[in-house]
């Protein structure tokens, strides 16, 4: 079961090829060990669910701008740099993210949240109700 869960997400994060040792999973091991709970869907649908509907309807790439974002720690910049875009597009796409949420990104809780959200999503989007993207 180790296996497969270090292999299922080293295709996801790094794609195929990639090899990914269970003990370098991190969150991940918390994650998938906490799969079956309802608790983690909720979690998931509560913090990111309207923002993957809206990306889903439009097209606008907020999961990936706001992956980007936390991935960056937090620079508009390098997000930009990341997703080939320019940096006036990831503010825009910022400040979306936040009218559509309502959540202030500033705040390290609401930070905390979403960036758990968002390894969810990595590992277990399909699961838990959207695909993967």
């Amino acid at each position: 079961a180790e296996a497969r869960q270090a292999l299922l997400l080293g295709r996801r994060l790094s794609g195929p090829g990639h090899l990914t040792l269970f003990g370098e999973l991190g969150v991940y091991r918390l994650i998938f060990a906490a799969e079956s709970l309802p608790e983690l869907g909720d979690l998931y649908q509560q913090t990111l669910g309207g923002l993957i509907a809206y990306d889903k309807q439009n097209n606008a790439g907020l999961v990936s701008t706001l992956n980007a974002f936390f991935t960056a720690n937090g620079s508009p910049k390098e997000a930009a740099e990341r997703l080939g875009v320019h940096r006036n597009t990831v503010l825009y796409r910022l400040d979306r993210i936040r009218e559509i949420t309502g959540y202030d990104l500033e705040d390290s809780g609401v930070r905390m949240r979403l960036h758990l959200a968002l390894h969810i999503h990595l590992a277990l989007g399909e699961v838990v109700g959207a695909p993967l993207g």
